[in-house]
């Protein structure tokens, strides 16, 4: 099994989504990204945890503990509000996505 640290900063925003019964289309809308998009990413955190299912994927998060990200492939900017919403979401919601994925202390 693969490290959570393996995965890439838009792997790691969509984890906490994983653990609610949102859809992929709720997903995607909370995000900003397509229903393709959100089922890709969701595959590839599947396949770096060695998970087969949300549950198996959260449970397999939370005993790794927070995770260390990386960039997404073709990104510079690592600032922390990067790694969360867009900046048209209010900060509040920032700093909530970014608390929930253990990248502020």
């Amino acid at each position: 099994m693969h490290h959570g640290s393996s995965l890439t900063t838009a792997e790691l925003r969509l984890v906490p989504f994983l653990a609610t019964r949102l859809t992929v289309r709720g997903i995607g809308e909370r995000l900003y990204l397509s229903q393709n998009t959100v089922k890709t990413q969701t595959l590839s955190i599947y396949r770096k945890l060695g998970a087969s299912t949300r549950a198996d994927a959260v449970d397999r998060m939370q005993r790794l503990g927070p995770p260390e990200s990386k960039p997404a492939r073709g990104r510079r900017n690592t600032s922390t509000q990067s790694r969360c919403r867009p900046a048209s979401v209010r900060p509040s919601k920032r700093l909530e996505c970014c608390t929930s994925l253990g990248l502020l202390g």
